[in-house]
Order: structure tokens, then sequence, then C-alpha cells
């Protein structure tokens, strides 16, 4: 410990859950055995897959630059004999003073990453290492085995901001004796230690023990150093997971859960489908009988919605709502019968979805030419506005049966006196809609259907594009070949001036692979020929029809992080020209998914009652349907706290709660988001972007 000149170092022990970090006892230099209670990790995992000895292979998603270099040279190719660098993830070294320097709110948000590291990191805890003692090792002494000895941290920036469009994920880390990690903001720095913890994972010190050597590591060769470099950033700023809670209640530590496997895999939203037409689970305080009528089973408090808030800023992951509308709500009928057009005579074509009770419920729509349906869905997105912090709002707009207001007299009627066929009914509607969004400070969100229609959007509007076939032609590219729908429409979209999320392709309900998802890219049919920062990025969609909190996992992953990738790293070509230019891309995943499994504890198999196997490594994970099944219909409604769910659920929880205080007293962020108001101007006049949220608390 001595030759690490640990000055006045002050253990501080986290033993018990409700103890917290005071800013007078955080020491310049900390380690995951000051951070975590490393004695309650547990081990119940193993893996013995045999790892790649070259470290590229270890990362996912893939960094932008990798270099490694020693005083003379850099190296490209893969070497022989290199001797890694002795890493012990629980007793390494994070120098704090640049840290501490900036100011006590960024400290206490790098020391709640810190611990987040440590709780993965030390899952390896209690085997053999490298380095312990001098009598069990012959290999600390050897001039060709160098101890990584500390991390050096650093952000620039002193203020902790909410994750936003606009935040800056880059990073830079140096791996050699004196490692650093630099980044501009914390956010950046969050992505930086999800590299570092991958990094420690492969060159984790049992390996060095038996004397391994490497092909491509930070480490000695030939007695020179070996350095290694990562500069890295996102590709988009939009990677996310739509995750649907309304056709299945999904529990609060299940969400949790997701949110600590998209952090892993550098994903940073979180689309929370809230309402559709079978349930309306979130509970209000200006219309309580939405929820207490139209739930289907259980529902979320505003508490729930703010702790899945604080959790995500703490993972530098935002939430962005979804309320869909004005199809899908028939829930709403419940608690408001006069906004809801229920035309229940109006049923789906296909006639296996007109006798599903589920299905059949999905063409109610809003009553439009009721002032109550109006004054309500105002009344719900001001509450929503207000409890998300996030700057966008997604309205909807998907699958409008105009049938559900033509076959109705008093709507028909209404249209008529209005001049209104039916998207002269839907603008008027939306135009009410967008307007009472921008008021709140939000840009708005709203599927492709609409767009495609002839809908016009205000400024700053996102488009959502999420079909996945057809054949379309465009006069802008007249030389092009066809693209899908949903690649036609986001090429329009930005045409027009508007943003665009990529979904097509990327549902998680289809039994697609993950080569599939790897296959298909935001940037996919024409836009790949004229690249625009409209594009913000994609996501991938948990569609909950036939899943639950029991398949949700094994149906997210690891198709998720073949999308992170694809929205990360600068990969320009799909699986199977990856496959020829790097055919270790198949490798890297199963790579990165077992860690996934390891130190993440994810199921890749259904959840059962008294089953383990679901946390069991699993190593095939590509054929889906006989792996991960769908559930075999809608009606299977599970209760979550059941005794015999909850303690299965309860296995797969994550690290728990990870407290943090200043002083012990409990932090706020004020004004989160005052830095990202901005107008846009001409159109339909002001957009106010940015929701002021003063009460974002760090603890959870």
């Amino acid at each position: 410990m001595a030759r690490f000149a640990l000055a006045a170092f002050v253990a501080i022990r986290l033993w018990a859950q409700d103890q917290s970090v005071c800013q007078e006892d955080v020491d310049d230099v900390m380690s995951c055995g000051n951070l975590v209670d490393i004695s309650n990790i547990t081990h119940e995992i193993q893996d013995v897959f045999k790892a790649s000895r070259d470290l590229r292979d270890h990362f996912w998603p893939a960094p932008w630059r990798v270099s490694l270099f020693d005083e003379k040279e850099q190296y490209h190719n893969a070497l022989v004999d290199i001797h890694p660098l002795i890493i012990d993830p629980c007793a390494t070294p994070f120098k704090l003073t640049k840290i501490r320097r900036r100011g006590p709110e960024l400290l206490d948000a790098v020391i709640w990453t810190l611990r987040h590291f440590c709780w993965r990191a030390c899952r390896r805890a209690a085997e053999e290492r490298c380095g312990q003692t001098s009598e069990e090792n012959e290999c600390e002494n050897s001039k060709n085995w160098h101890q990584l000895e500390a991390v050096n941290l650093d952000i620039e920036g002193a203020t902790v901001t909410m994750p936003g469009l606009d935040m800056d994920e880059s990073y830079e880390l140096t791996v050699s004796v004196a490692s650093e990690l630099h980044a501009k903001s914390i956010h950046g720095f969050r992505r930086g230690m999800e590299t570092l913890l991958q990094i420690f994972d492969a060159l984790r010190s049992d390996g060095s023990k038996k004397g391994a050597t490497w092909s491509w590591a930070p480490g000695v060769l030939d007695g020179k150093v070996l350095t290694l470099r990562i500069n890295d950033d996102a590709r988009f700023p939009w990677r996310g997971i739509l995750l649907d809670t309304a056709r299945h209640f999904i529990p609060v530590e299940v969400i949790t859960s997701l949110l600590w496997a998209m952090a892993a895999n550098k994903l940073n939203v979180l689309h929370w489908h809230l309402t559709d037409a079978v349930s309306f689970p979130l509970e209000l305080d200006s219309l309580p009988k939405l929820a207490e009528l139209g739930a289907l089973s259980q529902t979320y408090s505003k508490a729930m919605v703010k702790q899945l808030i604080e959790q995500a800023a703490n993972l530098s992951i935002r939430i962005v709502p979804e309320l869909d509308m004005p199809a899908h709500t028939a829930s709403w009928i419940f608690g408001e019968p006069s906004s809801v057009s229920n035309c229940t005579h109006v049923l789906p074509d296909d006639p296996k979805e007109a006798k599903n009770i589920y299905k059949a419920r999905d063409k109610l729509a809003l009553d439009i030419s009721s002032p109550r349906s109006r004054e309500v869905a105002k009344m719900v997105l001001a509450e929503v506005a207000a409890l998300f912090p996030d700057e966008f709002l997604h309205v909807g707009g998907d699958e409008v049966d105009y049938r559900c207001w033509t076959t109705m007299p008093h709507i028909r009627k209404w249209m008529k006196k209005h001049g209104f066929g039916p998207l002269e009914a839907l603008q008027d509607f939306f135009d009410e809609i967008w307007a009472e969004v921008q008021k709140h400070g939000k840009r708005p969100v709203i599927w492709e259907d609409s767009f495609d229609q002839g809908l016009r959007l205000p400024i700053g509007a996102v488009v959502q594009p999420w079909k996945c076939w057809g054949n379309v032609s465009l006069r802008f590219q007249p030389k092009a070949p066809p693209a899908m729908l949903g690649h036609a429409s986001a090429f329009v979209a930005v045409k027009k001036n508007l943003s665009v999320v990529q979904s097509s392709c990327w549902y998680l309900d289809w039994s697609s692979e993950w080569m599939d998802f790897y296959e298909h890219a935001a940037d996919e049919g024409p836009l790949q020929n004229e690249p625009s920062k409209r594009l913000l990025g994609g996501e991938a969609a948990l569609w909950s029809e036939r899943m639950d909190f029991s398949n949700l996992a094994c149906r997210a992953w690891p198709r998720s992080a073949a999308l992170a990738e694809r929205l990360w790293s600068n990969t320009s070509v799909g699986f199977a020209a990856q496959a020829q230019r790097h055919p270790k891309v198949d490798q890297r995943l199963r790579l990165h998914t077992r860690r996934l499994q390891r130190l993440h504890k994810l199921p890749l198999r259904p959840l059962r009652p008294e089953d383990g196997k679901a946390m069991e490594i699993q190593d095939d994970f590509e054929h889906l349907e006989t792996t991960c099944p769908l559930l075999p219909s809608q009606a299977i409604q599970r209760n979550p706290r059941s005794a015999e769910w909850a303690s299965v659920i309860a296995k797969w929880s994550g690290p728990g709660p990870l407290r943090l205080t200043s002083g012990g007293r409990r932090r706020r962020f004020a004004n989160a988001n005052a830095a990202r108001q901005r107008s846009a101007r001409g159109g339909r006049g002001r957009c106010d972007v940015g929701h002021l949220w003063p009460s974002l608390e760090l603890d959870v």
C-alpha cells in the first residue's frame, strides 16, 4: 500500500445499506474496499468460458479509437507473449484529487458511480488474485509483470446536469501502470467507467497468476511497457429502448434492472410507453379515476416514477414518457366516459384479433368532438410534463382507425359542421395537443403513421418510424433503390426539417435474431447517402402484449446490445458485412453477453418460480423462439407481488439501493434543465424546450 503513496488515507466502511458517504470523510484516494461491502457480494454465477486474449474482443459497444503503444511505436496487429497488467478490481485506488477540487456535487455523483462500478467489479472478490501477498505469487516481483497502481479521475465540468439530448458522453481512457479517465462531463465519465469495467473484468488478475499471456493488451512486452488509450464518443445522441408497461405491468424492480443493463450497453433513453387501450396504470392527482378504474392490474405512483427518474439520471439515462392518443385510449373510458368514442362495433380486420378481447379494444379512440376529451388530454399532458424532466413528450398518433369517428353519428355531425374530413379532424386535435406540449416546454414526438398520412407537425417535433416492410421509391432520390416504409418516412421527415428517432426493424416482440438487429441501422436507406444531424438515433421496442416481467430480459438481450453498438460505434455496415471484415463480431457479443450474465445477473431464460436455470450462464441465445418464447396469450397476467414470484424477482434486482448524501443530508438538483431552455422560432410560434424540475434527488 505504501508504494501507492496513499497519504492520509481514511478508511470508510459502508457495511450497512443505511449508511452513507459524508463529504468530510471522503479521502482523495479510494478503492472498492472502501466503497462497498465486498463480503456481501455473491458469487453464485460462475463462467468457465475460455475468453479471448485480445482485449479488443472484450469491448462492447466497440470504442471509436483504440490504440496500444510504447515509447517508440504503436501496435495494430495482434502480438504474442504480452504480460498483461496485474489488476485487482477491489483494491485498485481511484484518485479523486481533481474531482474534489471541482466541488461537492460532482464528488457525490462520482462516488455513486464508483460504487455502482465496484458492485460489479468485485463480483470476483472471492477468487484468487495475483498480487495479494508476496508469498502467494511470484509474478509481482518479476520485471515482466506490472501492476495497475492507481486510476486518476478527472471531469472538466463541476456541474452535475440532468441527462439530455445534448449531453457530452465523450471520454478518454488511458490504461497503464498509472491510468487516467478524463471526461468533459459526468455523463462521459460514466460511459468511460463502463469501458474500464470491461477492461478490469477481462484482465482480472486470476489470469495473470496462471502466467497467461495476451496477444493484445496493456502490460509488458519484452521489457517494454505497453499503454492502452481509448478515445470514445457516441455516434448518435438518442440510443434507447421502448418499454410498454400497459399491456403487462412491469414492477419497478424489473425496470430498474433494465436500466442497469442499458447503462452497461451505453444506452441512454428509456422510452416509457405508459398508457394504451388495455390499461392506464399511471396515477394522476388531477384525474385519479383514470388509473383507479382504467388500470388492468397494478399502478405506478408518482413516488415510483420519481424513483425511476432519479435512478436513470444517476446512470445518465433519460426517461421519455409516452401517452398514446387519440387511438389506443379504450382504458380512458372507465374513468372519463365522455372522453372516448365507444366504437365497439369497429373491430380489427384480422378475424383472430377481432375475437381477442385485448386487440378488439385497440380501435377505440378519443372523441374529438367532445370538449371534455380535449380537456382531459390536456390535463394528463400537463401533469405528466411536470412529472418527467426530459425535454421530449411522446403523444402517440399511431394506428388511428377513422371509422371510430366516421361511423359515430354525433362525431360525423361535428366533422361536417366544421368541414373536416378524417385527416383534418386529426390535424385539429393534434394542433391543440402540440400547443399544450409546447406550453410546458416540451418537444412532441409522434409515430410515423399520422405523419405518413400528411399530418403537419410543428417545429421541433420528432417522428418515430417503425415499419419494417414495403418498397417505396422517393422522388428526392429517383436513382436510389426502393426503401422500406420506415426508412423512407425518416428521409421525408428529415427533408421537412423534422427530427427522427428510428425503430424500424428493431421490435423485440418479433422473433428476429440478434444478427438481424445488427444488420439494420438508424441511417439505413436514403439517409445513408444523405446523412443528417436531424436523425437523432434509434430505439428497440419492448412491446408487452406477450411479454411480462418473466421473459422481458431474455427478449431484450442480447438483441438490444446489437442495437447499442450500431448506435454508439462507428459501424457503417451490418452483420453480414461485419462478419466478412471482422469475423470476431459474433465472439465479441458472446463475451459481452456472458459478462452481462455474470456481473448483472441478467437472465437469458424466462424466469420461473423455484427455478434457478434462468440465472445460469447460457451460451445459446440465437434460437429465440425456443430459448425465450413469447407468452402464449396476453390473457396471462401474472402478479409480480405474489409469493411465488416476489422471491424470483428479488434475485434479479441489481445492486440494490446505492445511497448518496452530502454531509448526511439529501442533495437536490436545482433547476436541472435550465441551461437547456431554448426557443424555436417561426412556423407555429415559440417552442420552449427543457422542463425545469427543481427537486431531483440523488438518494435512491
